[in-house]
């Protein structure tokens, strides 16, 4: 399902079809032009994925979030030395939040020891070096400190502790490799500090009502949404097609009660009108 918020001065959001928009033919446009340019996987077949096309310098650009690039640079930069990566924000003029959480890690209500996981969580978070040792091993073997970098250009690569900090990172005390440039660190450090928070952080879709509709939309999405965005189809040609479908699947429905739940909820917020 796809879909976008429009905020407006009095908070009112309208909920749309993201792929009806302008703004997806112009991101279906790009990805079109990059593909032709044989800077996806779409036009080079013996690529796995466009991950792995980055980091061997065969893909130019790759969709990401804020933190990405800096959970990619090691390596890229072992498969295209000499090469740099750079942030680019498709709207750089404002800066959001529109989510409660994302890539977090949660104990599971039935775990079988949830108080232990619980507590396994708190004191990596607890100290910089307990963090460090869940995350990056033991100083002087598995990585070693380059200022405040983790660096990593004198250690077998069978000595390289490898995790997965992006579940249980925390920007406090989180290092940064020392192949990142610090503009891209500020960056992620400081990306809070004058951020726009949305009318709709905390916002959950109940599926109660609509969980069949958003089965069949979900269906006719995975039809068509990886030649969409891997640059192998034009949305243009076949636009009504695909609208036809998602309408006959549901897709008013499921946009009328999202646009419902989302009104009660912006009216319950202290800030709602």
């Amino acid at each position: 399902m796809y879909s976008y918020f429009i905020r407006t001065f009095d908070l009112r959001c309208s909920i749309k079809s993201f792929l009806d928009s302008d703004a997806f033919a112009q991101v279906n446009a790009t990805v079109v032009k990059w593909a032709q340019n044989g800077w996806l996987p779409a036009s080079t077949p013996d690529l796995t994925s466009v991950d792995s096309g980055f980091d061997s310098g065969k893909v130019a650009c790759v969709p990401a979030n804020v933190t990405r690039a800096s959970e990619r640079i090691d390596g890229f930069t072992a498969g295209v030395p000499g090469g740099t990566v750079e942030t680019v924000l498709l709207q750089p003029q404002t800066e959001y939040i529109f989510s409660a959480g994302d890539n977090m890690m949660a104990v599971p209500s039935t775990a079988k020891y949830p108080d232990k996981a619980v507590a396994l969580i708190n004191w990596i978070k607890q100290n910089q070096a307990n963090y460090d040792l869940w995350s990056y091993g033991v100083e002087g073997t598995n990585y070693n400190l380059n200022g405040n970098a983790i660096d990593t250009s004198n250690i077998s690569t069978d000595l390289v502790y490898s995790s997965n900090v992006w579940m249980w990172n925390d920007i406090r005390i989180a290092r940064f490799s020392a192949n990142f440039a610090q503009s891209d660190i500020d960056l992620i450090t400081h990306w809070d500090d004058n951020a726009t928070i949305t009318p709709f952080v905390g916002f959950n879709l109940d599926q109660t009502n609509i969980s069949s509709q958003v089965s069949n939309i979900t269906a006719i999405m995975k039809q068509y949404c990886p030649s969409l965005f891997n640059g192998v189809s034009d949305i243009q040609a076949q636009k009504a097609d695909i609208m036809n479908q998602l309408n006959a699947a549901g897709l008013p429905q499921v946009i009328q009660e999202t646009q419902n739940q989302l009104n009660t909820w912006i009216a319950a917020q202290p800030s709602g009108n």
